[in-house]
């Protein structure tokens, strides 16, 4: 079989299969480019972490605390108010796009937070307070 290029009848590498390019096609690298150069313009960007917003990123520990906190507080105070702080604590990390959102959301976690814990305390007050009250009522009554 005659080859159409002259000189490479017998080159394997060239033409694997024994099927080459049709005629008319280059069979080279890149037209234009010489060995060792590279095309003009900036070189393309680097894959790597997203961009993060530094603003956004400087929520992140107040929402992480708070989140910690009310689930502390969910634990060991029982207090139901905390559940609305751990939401709130979830909505500021979940924030990917709007800073003042997320700051908006972790201010809502402590106040829930702290108005779970003042709660707690208050009941705890009125339970331990509220007897000594009824009796001395019923003293002065009686």
């Amino acid at each position: 079989m005659s080859s159409p290029w002259p000189g490479q009848e017998n080159d394997p590498q060239q033409h694997p299969g024994g099927y080459g390019p049709p005629p008319g096609y280059a069979t080279g690298g890149q037209p234009g480019y010489s060995y060792g150069q590279q095309p003009i313009g900036p070189p393309p960007a680097p894959y790597g972490a997203p961009m993060v917003d530094p603003e956004l990123e400087a929520t992140r520990g107040g929402a992480t605390a708070a989140l910690v906190t009310g689930a502390v507080t969910l634990m060991f105070c029982v207090s139901p108010i905390s559940i609305v702080g751990i939401v709130f604590g979830i909505l500021s990390l979940v924030e990917k796009q709007d800073a003042e959102k997320a700051r908006r959301f972790t201010k809502y976690a402590w106040i829930s937070i702290i108005g779970g814990i003042v709660a707690w305390v208050l009941f705890w007050v009125l339970m331990f307070t509220l007897p000594f009250i009824i009796i001395a009522m019923g003293a002065a009554a009686g």
